[in-house]
């Protein structure tokens, strides 16, 4: 069953990510242009006109709004993830959803694994986006296109040079599972925020879900900057190599988001059973 509802969300978010996707196309090819005639228009100087000054302040600005679209993206897709949550679970909606023969733990699963999938694909198009606006700036002005790569590979080979490889591998597979265990607590805490909205308001559920969620998210970044300077200052206080710092913080993102994430689950699955409240 988790199977076939993971299939029927992945479609149902597909009707937003697809345009988000093609939007992202549409955004970076403009984004390159723009980047193109700005080097190109200011290499060989300005004539100094108010009219120069408009059209150079006109391609900033266009820029500055790529850049903007580039993040906003992101926010989009996170945001449509949680209202989807909201209308499929909370909603007058909520009444079929229950209905169905499924535990609440795939319900719940099928919603995080959806969302962090959308994310991911998301983030890493914005990621594609930004290397190609970079190469593009890069190409526009003269230089190598892929020096951003040469930048990249140069700063690993003096890793590599400076550690032992297994440490540097472990590092890399240890900040690759901090963001992804990071950003399942995160849309676990939204989740369980919007829930408790539906359950301690009879109206303005909506409301009362941002508030939850605005609340809940500086709680978490606190809790979680007060347990790295506890569990770690003792270890910075000694002789220990540069990277085991970058370790050290790692651990403490993948241990306190794999604790919130266990309360945040347990937290929605218990209002998912006992607190379901869709007047």
């Amino acid at each position: 069953m988790f199977a076939k509802l993971l299939k029927y969300n992945f479609k149902d978010t597909k009707r937003i990510g697809i345009p988000i996707l093609i939007c992202l196309l549409g955004i970076t090819v403009l984004g390159c242009v723009d980047l193109g005639v700005m080097i190109s228009y200011n290499k060989g100087g300005t004539d100094g006109s108010v009219l120069s000054a408009i059209f150079n302040m006109l391609l900033m600005l266009g820029m500055m709004l790529v850049v903007l679209s580039l993040i906003f993206a992101v926010l989009v897709m996170l945001l449509f993830i949680c209202v989807n949550f909201y209308k499929n679970l909370v909603s007058d909606e909520g009444y079929l959803t229950f209905t169905l023969p499924v535990k609440a733990d795939d319900i719940l699963l099928s919603k995080v694994v959806n969302g962090i999938i959308w994310l991911a694909i998301v983030v890493i198009s914005v990621f594609i986006s930004a290397c190609a606006l970079i190469m593009s700036a890069s190409y526009f002005s003269g230089g190598n296109a892929f020096l951003m790569f040469d930048e990249i590979g140069r700063f690993f080979g003096i890793l590599f040079e400076e550690y032992k490889a297994s440490y540097v591998i472990v590092t890399i597979i240890m900040a690759i599972l901090a963001i992804v265990v990071y950003a399942i607590s995160n849309l676990l805490l939204y989740y369980m925020a919007i829930f408790m909205g539906s359950v301690v308001a009879r109206k303005n559920k909506v409301l009362a879900a941002i508030g939850l969620v605005y609340g809940f998210n500086i709680a978490y970044g606190i809790v979680q900057n007060i347990a790295f300077f506890v569990f770690a200052a003792s270890v910075f206080n000694s002789a220990v190599p540069a990277l085991s710092y970058v370790n050290i913080f790692l651990a403490i993102i993948i241990v306190c988001s794999i604790l919130f994430s266990v309360l945040f689950w347990c937290l929605t699955k218990y209002m998912m059973e006992k607190k379901l409240n869709l007047a």
